[in-house]
């Protein structure tokens, strides 16, 4: 499944920087040891750039609140096996 599924996404933000749209993503990671919780920033940064009409976009990794199944949504928490 995909990180928004997940809930791992908390917020996005998109506001006006003239002709192109910045983008303020606040997201997490499922635990602090999670492997590839250094790169998913990139990853995220990376695709969210690749839109049309994009030009700015910062991504903030944050652990407040803290990551829990409860943030998931059903097709995330089916992908997970949990239901």
């Amino acid at each position: 499944e995909n990180i928004y599924d997940l809930g791992l996404i908390y917020r996005i933000d998109i506001g006006d920087l003239g002709d192109k749209a910045m983008v303020d993503i606040d997201m997490t990671v499922s635990r602090g040891t999670c492997p590839v919780a250094d790169d998913m920033p990139k990853w995220v940064r990376t695709a969210i750039e690749k839109l049309d009409g994009v030009g700015m976009v910062n991504v903030n990794v944050v652990y407040d609140p803290p990551w829990t199944l409860d943030r998931a949504s059903e097709a995330g928490r089916i992908a997970m096996n949990l239901l």
